[in-house]
């Protein structure tokens, strides 16, 4: 018969006292308590070990982008300078060479009809030769 407040299920026996070895592996692990300090550490540094570093990564894409855009203008200012530079330097060796073209023109035109001076101008008597 049964006694009354007595459970339908047996009780198990402790395992204080029993030796150690079989007992102790078929009790689960227990995870060492975290004390609270470190709980506000972890929630006080996981975002700035996370976010620092993806506005660190935002910021360099955007300084690199604006650092290429910036040198493509750079670059082509110069090439602006130099391509106008270079036009100059041709317009004007164009010109010496077109005057030095007529000038040795006139030279042979005027030349035939008089003798050269002593500089190549015609016309033009040397100074040392009196009568």
């Amino acid at each position: 018969m049964k006694q009354p407040g007595a459970s339908a299920f047996r009780a198990r026996p402790s395992t204080a006292n029993a030796p150690s070895g079989m007992a102790e592996a078929s009790r689960p692990q227990e995870r060492p308590a975290r004390s609270i300090r470190f709980r506000l550490l972890a929630i006080a540094l996981l975002p700035t070990l996370v976010i620092l570093p993806l506005l660190l990564g935002i910021a360099i894409a955007r300084w690199n982008a604006k650092f290429d855009a910036l040198l493509i203008t750079k670059v082509n200012g110069d090439l602006t300078i130099a391509h106008q530079y270079l036009s100059r330097i041709l317009e004007n060796t164009g010109e010496h060479i077109q005057a030095l073209a007529v000038s040795a023109a006139f030279r042979d035109t005027v030349g035939s009809d008089e003798t050269p001076g002593p500089a190549g101008i015609p016309g033009e008597e040397p100074q040392d030769a009196r009568p």
